[in-house]
C-alpha cells in the first residue's frame, strides 16, 4: 500500500509551492498583481519587467509564466518556443 500524502495543519496537501512569473512593462500594474495574488496558498510570485529578465530566470521552473500587454510579439514567440522545448510543463498565459 502506497503512503498518502499528509495534510497540513491548515489542511492542504503538503506539497512543493507553485511558482508563477508575470511579465509587463507597467511596474505599478505589477506590484498591484503581485499583491492581489500573493493571497493564493502555496504559491511564490515573481514579476519581471521584461521577458529577458523572465527568461534569465526560467531555470526556476515556473507553473505558469503570466505575460500582459506585450507589444513584442516576436518576444512572445521567443519564450514560448523556449519554455515549449525546454519546461513542456510550464504553461503560458499570453494576453
Amino acid at each position: 500500500m502506497q503512503d498518502m500524502p499528509k495534510k497540513s495543519r491548515d489542511g492542504y496537501i503538503d506539497i512543493k509551492a507553485s511558482l508563477i512569473f508575470i511579465v509587463n512593462s507597467d511596474e505599478i500594474f505589477l506590484r498591484r498583481l503581485e499583491k492581489k495574488l500573493c493571497i493564493l496558498p502555496r504559491t511564490k510570485i515573481r514579476t519581471f519587467i521584461s521577458i529577458e529578465e523572465c527568461l534569465k530566470q526560467i531555470h526556476n521552473n515556473p507553473s505558469l509564466i503570466l505575460i500582459v500587454n506585450n507589444k513584442d510579439k516576436s518576444e512572445v514567440e521567443k519564450i514560448i518556443k523556449i519554455v515549449n522545448q525546454d519546461y513542456p510543463k510550464t504553461n503560458i498565459i499570453f494576453q
